[in-house]
């Protein structure tokens, strides 16, 4: 999560600077490989995001009524821990989002 969070919106420019030179930065080396026992994880998380609210200080908690929600649409039986796992994740994702909120703050003013 972290590594997307940091890298993801330069994922782009790093391939085309790897496609360019034949050299791969030192960003896309430390990629990290989902796992496929939690392949189905990620995936949740991707789609529930897309469905997160946005307030005037950045994203919200996903709902654990969304969660559910998913988890009913997809038959996961597994409901307590994918909400675990959602709620763990998306902890990461609104912390990074805080951090890049204060930085912002700090530079403009």
């Amino acid at each position: 999560m972290k590594w997307s969070l940091k890298v993801g919106p330069n994922l782009k420019a790093l391939e085309l600077v790897e496609e360019k030179t034949g050299r791969t930065p030192a960003m896309l080396l430390e990629w990290p490989q989902v796992h496929v026992l939690v392949e189905w994880v990620w995936a949740a998380f991707s789609v529930l995001d897309k469905g997160r609210q946005w307030g005037f200080n950045g994203p919200q908690p996903i709902l654990v009524s969304e969660i559910e929600a998913y988890a009913r649409l997809n038959e996961i039986e597994d409901r307590s821990d994918l909400v675990r796992y959602i709620q763990t994740m998306d902890g990461e994702y609104l912390e990074h989002h805080r951090e890049k909120l204060k930085r912002e703050q700090k530079k403009h003013g």
